[in-house]
């Protein structure tokens, strides 16, 4: 497995190490980023099959 792979399997659990590294990205995206909106693997820190990816994509932007 690759590193590419390493880091991908680290997302999918769902664990207490990992929600407290999503609040503090989230903190800092929210802090240092303002004017962007984060969606996807990067915003919610876990995997998505693509139309999982499309369709969360799809329903943000009838939010803004």
């Amino acid at each position: 497995m690759n590193l590419v792979g390493i880091m991908s399997l680290t997302i999918l659990f769902n664990d207490d190490r990992n929600n407290k590294l999503l609040k503090e990205y989230q903190k800092l995206a929210k802090a240092s980023y303002e004017k962007y909106i984060f969606g996807g693997r990067l915003a919610d820190y876990k995997y998505y099959d693509m139309n999982d990816t499309i369709e969360a994509a799809l329903l943000l932007e009838k939010k803004i």
